[in-house]
């Protein structure tokens, strides 16, 4: 079971594990993050076993750990990692419910990889507590030089900035951040997880006033998606009137909300992975 006091969800970690080489392609930034230093975190990856790092650690001192982790682990995972070269590549990335949802994942029988065969697909999770929109992109950028691109992310970020932002900024910031994403990145399919409903909307004064902000920014990516060719993924089942799938704080998952939120994405997976096999026939 996966538990965490109220002190340890404002602490902003996240999680490193294995890496692979960087890539030398040059990365693109939106125009109005051009200037953003790039943040110092490195993403956790598929690896069952990861370790915590603070926001202050030199990104060298992370390639280092890295590269002694790769070379540890590097018999044992050659074979594996061959077998996983034609795999669909699905990054998830966003705030705490993804940081949250991948430690339940592990401690699952099913794993990180949702159960999924890893000859079709390689799951890597991109969790960070506490995370805002605008870090998505310098986020992935540096997961990029990391892993190199994937085929497809799901990104389940933007609950946090409801209420940080006017509602019209924060829905121009998520529809640019994703034409964006299709222009930088082609070859990738952009996938927005819906914001779910919460008990407790921190930068909101009413619950009724972030509800209709989530279901407003929602809207929006929604057609953005049909746009640029992307997926949504819907979480029906995950509601704030469901208290038993929400922490004390009435912001986080407990364990049967994290299930739920693993059941959609998993589902999400298996369509890409059918989508794939479709176009490859």
């Amino acid at each position: 079971m996966v538990q965490a006091t109220g002190a340890q969800e404002v602490g902003r970690n996240t999680n490193v594990s294995m890496l692979s080489p960087q890539s030398t392609e040059k990365e693109v930034y939106p125009p109005e993050q051009a200037q953003q230093q790039e943040p110092t975190e490195v993403p956790s990856s598929n690896a069952g076993e990861n370790v915590v790092v603070a926001e202050t650690t030199p990104v060298r001192e992370l390639e280092t750990g890295a590269a002694k982790q790769v070379a540890a682990t590097g018999a044992a995972s050659g074979d594996q990692g061959a077998k996983q070269d034609k795999a669909l590549r699905v990054w998830i990335v966003g705030h705490s419910y993804v940081y949250w949802a991948q430690a339940r994942a592990a401690a699952s029988a099913q794993g990180v990889n949702l159960g999924l065969s890893h000859k079709e697909v390689s799951i890597r999770w991109v969790g960070k507590r506490g995370m805002m929109w605008d870090e998505l992109v310098p986020t992935i950028q540096l997961a990029r030089r990391r892993w190199g691109c994937p085929d497809a992310i799901i990104i389940h970020l933007g609950g946090n900035d409801i209420g940080a932002y006017p509602l019209r900024e924060l829905e121009e910031k998520v529809a640019g951040t994703m034409r964006w994403l299709r222009v930088a990145w082609p070859s990738v399919r952009a996938i927005w997880s819906n914001i779910v409903s919460r008990i407790f909307w921190r930068n909101s004064y009413t619950s009724k006033a972030g509800y209709r902000s989530r279901r407003k920014v929602n809207q929006v990516a929604a057609k953005v998606m049909k746009e640029i060719g992307g997926r949504v993924v819907e979480h029906p089942l995950i509601a704030a009137r469901k208290e038993e799938l929400f922490r004390r704080d009435g912001v986080h998952l407990t364990d049967e909300g994290n299930d739920q939120l693993l059941v959609d994405i998993r589902g999400m997976c298996q369509e890409l992975v059918k989508t794939q096999q479709s176009t490859m026939q």
